[in-house]
């Protein structure tokens, strides 16, 4: 059964707090979030070039020894719903999970991406939320990393890169349907995908089955 290890690595950090700085702005922008000499040590500027300022602020925060601390809380909490978790994501989709290991980082910002890669797939979570927030977020990057391995590209070649990207977010609120007796919290989602999110989660009451709701999501995006 897939594993979730989540564990703090620095110069992850600070690549996904450059990122938040330098990327475009897609469903929410999350640099509103970081302080203003962060903002100025990363804007515009390589990672290489601005890494070092960027560390100089963090600092204290990382020498805290905090994050040993929120790491091992971290996996402890999850601990206690993974075999759930997994079992019932396997249910919902009807697809295994197939991935022996997935890396859960810690980040100091809000923005939490995940990156399903085939081989060492992981995500983020952050220190600015609650131990069962970040169960919540672990469970909702899980599910894309899962999307992504059994559904992305058939959909894709369907909807193009974008829609696919919105049918993945909205798909999370399962989460609040399937899964509120082992993940102790709201999940929201992106305000551009609530009329999405509301559509989806109306057809999975008519008929609890994932490969329709992916044909229903499919056709709903194909028109809008």
């Amino acid at each position: 059964m897939t594993k979730v290890k989540f564990k703090f690595d620095e110069n992850i950090d600070l690549k996904n707090i450059w990122e938040t700085c330098n990327s475009s702005v897609l469903w929410h922008d999350f640099q509103q979030y970081l302080p203003e000499n962060m903002v100025a040590a990363a804007h515009g500027k390589e990672f290489t070039e601005a890494k070092k300022e960027m560390r100089k602020i963090l600092k204290s925060y990382y020498n805290s020894g905090n994050m040993d601390i929120f790491s091992n809380a971290l996996n402890d909490s999850w601990k206690l719903v993974e075999d759930k978790y997994v079992k019932r994501l396997e249910q919902v989709t009807k697809k295994p999970l197939t991935f022996d290991q997935i890396a859960g980082y810690i980040t100091t910002t809000y923005r939490c991406p995940y990156y399903p890669d085939e081989k060492n797939p992981s995500f983020m979570v952050s220190t600015k939320i609650s131990l069962q927030g970040n169960q919540v977020i672990a469970g909702h990057e899980i599910m894309h990393i899962h999307f992504h391995k059994h559904h992305w590209d058939g959909i894709e070649e369907k909807l193009g890169c974008d829609k696919t990207g919105d049918l993945k977010e909205a798909l999370t609120v399962l989460l609040n349907l399937e899964f509120k007796d082992i993940l102790f919290g709201h999940d929201r989602g992106y305000d551009c995908h609530q009329e999405l999110r509301k559509y989806l989660a109306q057809e999975w009451e008519k008929n609890k089955d994932f490969d329709v709701l992916l044909e229903k999501g499919t056709e709903y995006l194909e028109v809008v």
